[in-house]
């Protein structure tokens, strides 16, 4: 799922661009979106938690403008996709001072935004592919590759979590890790969180894993 927001204070602007993510969206079945929509970067700003993976943010809007609001913004989001809509180039250069992708002049056509939105689904996937979850072990953090993970299990009150190549003791309880996880893991039991993409089947008697390599640390 690729969450996008919208931060638009023209309303036919905002439908225009959402209307392209639907077309999108059905010409590619297999990456579904979830839109939220915003009429101002205050509200944007205020919004939590801050989640998106792609932000598509006017820059003249009232109260505060788009770049004010990426400026902020980027001071604890880092990672997500930014995309500047705009009527004039003249604000290019500053949108590389917050690391915007690329900027759309308006009125928005089908062609500028397929080309911006597959490359930022592009560069979505690929900050995706490295995003790390920070485990407390006995021996200190450690960063994990969040797709590398298969599973966690909390057996006899030690939580374990079991990767591709290893399998690492970890201090904590088994809840404390669910809100630190992508959303493509489930907690599927009271003692397991597993990572949907290492799963094999589903059946009624559980879930069976991809085979890996169980070497404790």
């Amino acid at each position: 799922m690729i969450r996008v927001a919208i931060v638009e204070d023209t309303k036919e602007d905002a439908e225009r661009l959402n209307g392209f993510l639907r077309t999108w969206t059905k010409e590619n079945p297999e990456a579904g979106i979830e839109t939220v929509l915003f009429s101002d970067a205050v509200q944007f700003i205020d919004s939590v938690p801050h989640n998106e993976d792609i932000v598509f943010m006017d820059i003249e809007m009232p109260h505060m403008n788009g770049m004010e609001a990426a400026e902020y913004y980027r001071k604890f989001n880092k990672d997500t996709v930014l995309i500047f809509l705009t009527h004039t180039s003249r604000y290019a250069l500053r949108g590389y001072s917050v690391n915007a992708i690329d900027y759309i002049i308006k009125p928005i056509s089908s062609e500028s935004f397929k080309r911006v939105f597959q490359k930022a689904v592009e560069m979505q996937q690929r900050n995706k592919e490295q995003e790390t979850v920070l485990l407390k072990t006995p021996d200190g953090v450690i960063a994990a590759k969040a797709k590398s993970i298969a599973y966690f299990e909390s057996r006899s009150h030690v939580v374990y979590c079991y990767t591709d190549s290893a399998v690492y003791k970890l201090w904590g309880k088994i809840e404390d890790l669910s809100d630190k996880l992508p959303e493509y893991f489930i907690r599927c039991h009271r003692s397991y969180i597993v990572n949907l993409q290492f799963v094999d089947k589903v059946t009624k008697d559980g879930i069976s894993v991809t085979n890996m390599q169980n070497i404790l640390i």
